[in-house]
């Protein structure tokens, strides 16, 4: 009787940990979530799904490129801390702004980022909000920083564009 409660116990235990390593699991895979775009979280998921890597897709898109004009310049004034902070204010703003226009973050490339949609309209008006509404609204805060106020260039091209896996066999991204 003792001991099948000792067993019963451990098994108990056994299925505790089970549990708490599935949601350590389910916990990880939320926070890597936020690095990667949505196109190569489908991508993943269809991996996961099939077992093998999915096939270089060939798909119509808008791509924009959006940089911060000087910033080279501009972070060798700035303590190291704080251009990150800079950054990071910068793509966190421009996200919203990006996702309201359903645009997906591709990369992020050092002070630039480059961003796809499915629609050419969603870019331009997504490019004319980013000028005419975000920037003011990240200067004013970069004001407080006393951060120099920024500026970008922005490019948008439409046309087909491939979509795969591509790096070594031991780094990789999807792009």
């Amino acid at each position: 009787s003792g001991t099948a409660k000792t067993a019963n116990s451990a098994n108990q235990g056994q299925g505790q940990s089970q549990e708490t390593e599935k949601l350590d699991l389910v916990k990880a895979g939320q926070f890597y979530c936020s690095y990667f775009s949505q196109s190569a979280l489908k991508q993943m998921q269809e991996h996961l799904k099939t077992g093998h890597m999915p096939p270089v897709m060939k798909r119509y898109l808008t791509v924009c490129f959006i940089d911060l004009v000087g910033f080279s310049t501009m972070s060798e004034s700035i303590k190291d801390e704080k251009i990150i902070d800079v950054l990071n204010y910068f793509f966190n703003q421009l996200h919203s702004t990006i996702k309201r226009f359903n645009g997906d973050i591709d990369k992020f490339i050092g002070d630039a980022m480059l961003v796809t949609f499915e629609s050419a309209e969603d870019a331009v008006r997504c490019a004319i909000d980013i000028i005419l509404k975000d920037l003011d609204v990240i200067n004013f805060k970069l004001h407080f920083m006393d951060v120099p106020e920024i500026k970008v260039h922005l490019g948008i091209n439409t046309g087909w564009v491939l979509q795969g896996n591509i790096g070594s066999n031991e780094r990789r991204e999807t792009t």
